[in-house]
């Protein structure tokens, strides 16, 4: 079950009150509607904050992957220097059902059967690790995924059930119904999110989303030629 963030209760009425204040109800929007709107988007703000905090840790992702890519390069090596017959025996069954030694070509045929789709997805694995490693994924420890997530909750809002016109003025309607979202999940009051609006208006002007990508390019992993045997 997913965890919620905190609402803060005594507040929470007020706050929606005030919302409500700063929007204009859309053109067949009562005022019962665009206030069902606005306790959806807190409920969906206190599930969705924390989901978006643990899925997007960027510093976590990193330090697993550093771990998973040193035991996916062990495995590997003690795959392509397995002793004697063990080798072909790791992905054949031609060694499992029968006493006497298959032949040269059974064996081969049983290893290159099964090791290059599993080599294969191990090499897959690698490119994974290094994209994690180079912060390719996630964000930042000091993104605040509440001022993201409010600002762009407040953009829904307005589009959805409001005919009050979205920009990204100081004091206007859009940068306030953000900061009262904000202030729900934080208890901070009054705070100044211009820079969590803009990004929502950009990407909705660009089509991107911003701040779940890292600019570092993924480490690279060379294909290997993988050992038959012998």
């Amino acid at each position: 079950m997913t965890k919620k963030a905190t609402i803060f209760s005594e507040r929470v009425e007020e706050i929606v009150e005030e919302i409500l204040n700063n929007l204009q109800p859309g053109k067949g929007v009562s005022r019962a509607a665009l206030t069902l709107g606005v306790r959806q988007a807190l409920n969906d703000l206190s599930v969705e904050v924390p989901r978006r905090t643990k899925l997007l840790d960027r510093g976590a992702m990193r330090e697993h992957a550093k771990k998973l890519f040193k035991a996916a390069v062990k495995l590997e090596v003690l795959l392509e220097t397995a002793p004697g017959v063990m080798q072909a025996a790791l992905f054949s069954d031609s060694l499992l059902s029968r006493d006497d030694l298959p032949s040269q070509q059974e064996m081969l045929d049983g290893y290159l059967k099964r090791s290059e789709s599993f080599f294969d997805e191990l090499y897959r694995l690698h490119i994974i690790c290094g994209q994690a490693i180079g912060k390719m994924w996630g964000t930042h420890k000091n993104y605040d995924h509440a001022k993201a997530l409010s600002a762009q909750s407040a953009y829904n809002l307005m589009k959805h059930y409001s005919s009050t016109k979205i920009t990204g003025t100081e004091d206007g309607p859009f940068r306030t119904v953000t900061s009262l979202f904000y202030e729900a999940l934080s208890g901070f009051p009054d705070a100044d999110l211009k820079r969590a609006c803009q990004g929502v208006l950009d990407t909705v002007e660009t089509g991107r989303s911003r701040g779940h990508a890292g600019k570092e390019k993924g480490r690279g992993w060379p294909r290997r030629q993988h050992a038959r045997p012998k």
